[in-house]
């Protein structure tokens, strides 16, 4: 059984009805099978971090929500506050982008992982809490993490702080770690290490992780199976060695074709036009605007395209080999 199972899901916000809103994520199907490593790659604005937000019960208010999100066989979608904490708290750990807002800075390290810990029932008193968060800190690669307990936030680098938020998102060790731009404004160096670090710690728990980010190059290096999202939906999902050697979407090929190629063989093509930020999927393909193979068939309805499936699935009408060598673009 998958560990997650999301159908037909989307989220709009604004006004709904004939006045129409912003959906920001439309029909996604996912399929997340346990100790598995996934990657949900694309611009900014496809849609990656709502789809995770869903997942973790996250969304605000505003959104309006239709379709179904399963953690193990139970709905999420309408599950009361309650219930959704203490499922994130149990089996749910998510790592956000910004370690320098996501942690309080008024607070010592210490005391934000061992606030982790407090509804622990194996573990006792505060001392046994604060030698745990200790023991997670040296876990995550921190050195000398006793002394690490009693310093705040802005007494540590950046990747240092993202340390300290994945000791916090496996505290409790979690079935399913969300990782969302992990990586972001981090040295390559440090980047390495934390890509590095959640592998390790992936492999050593069997933990499931969902990794999302825009950089081909980071989700190449850590994932098994691979989801490519513009405009809200789920144009190509294939494993990780299929999606790089043999991309089918014309938007996979033009992010591939972006990426910066190691030898220089190739120069970096960007990729035309501007991402759509509310489609219209009426209209057909949202990345048709900004596609070299549209014809008149991208325009038509929605039912025309092809739907995404767990693996080795393209949403095209088009759908076809690269038109350029890709070899050495992500070595």
């Amino acid at each position: 059984m998958s560990l997650v199972t999301v159908n037909d899901l989307s989220i709009e916000f604004g006004r709904g009805g004939a006045a129409g809103g912003v959906r920001a994520v439309d029909a996604v199907e996912l399929a997340i099978e346990p100790g598995r490593t996934y990657g949900l790659v694309g611009e900014s604005g496809s849609g990656k971090s709502m789809t995770a937000m869903a997942i973790l019960g996250l969304l605000p208010r505003s959104a309006r929500v239709t379709g179904s999100v399963t953690f193990d066989g139970q709905e999420i979608t309408g599950l009361r506050a309650r219930a959704l904490r203490e499922l994130r708290r149990t089996r749910i750990g998510v790592v956000f982008q910004d370690p320098m807002t996501s942690l309080n800075p008024t607070m010592t390290l210490g005391s934000q992982v061992e606030e982790i810990l407090r509804f622990d029932p194996g573990i006792g008193g505060r001392r046994e809490r604060r030698d745990r968060a200790a023991g997670l800190l040296d876990e995550v690669g921190l050195a000398d993490p006793a002394r690490r307990l009693g310093e705040y936030p802005h007494e540590i680098s950046g990747g240092m702080r993202q340390r300290v938020m994945i000791a916090m998102a496996i505290a409790n060790r979690p079935s399913l770690l969300i990782a969302d731009e992990p990586t972001t404004a981090l040295d390559v160096t440090v980047q390495a290490q934390i890509l590095e670090l959640l592998q390790r710690l992936v492999a050593d728990h069997g933990t499931t992780l969902l990794m999302i980010t825009h950089d081909l190059g980071v989700a190449a290096g850590v994932c098994d199976e691979m989801m490519v999202m513009y405009g809200g939906r789920i144009v190509e999902s294939n494993s990780a060695h299929g999606l790089f050697a043999d991309p089918r979407h014309p938007y996979t090929q033009a992010l591939l074709r972006a990426v910066p190629r190691i030898d220089g063989a190739e120069a970096v093509e960007p990729i035309a036009g501007s991402p759509v930020y509310a489609p219209d999927w009426r209209a057909g393909c949202a990345f048709a605007p900004r596609c070299a193979r549209r014809d008149t068939a991208c325009v038509g309805e929605v039912e025309r395209l092809i739907a995404p499936r767990p693996v080795d699935g393209v949403r095209c009408v088009h759908p076809g080999p690269v038109p350029v060598p890709l070899e050495g673009a992500l070595s």
